[in-house]
């Protein structure tokens, strides 16, 4: 299970932790919408959206397994 870090950047909420070399970051730009995306030095490898923050947390979580 990842640990998440809450942070706000001028009322806009996101989340981020690490999972190896891989950087992960959930975004709440609107309500009942959470983005999040995967990157490795840079670029995103996986993202996707989510009804809301523990449903993106999961669909992050699967995600992950899935890289190598």
């Amino acid at each position: 299970m990842m640990q998440y870090e809450g942070r706000d950047d001028a009322g806009h909420k996101f989340w981020t932790a690490r999972y190896g070399r891989y950087a992960v970051r959930i975004d709440a730009n609107k309500a009942g919408l959470y983005r999040w995306m995967i990157t490795l030095d840079g670029p995103a490898v996986r993202k996707g959206a989510a009804p809301n923050r523990d449903a993106a947390a999961a669909a992050v979580q699967a995600a992950v397994v899935e890289l190598p």
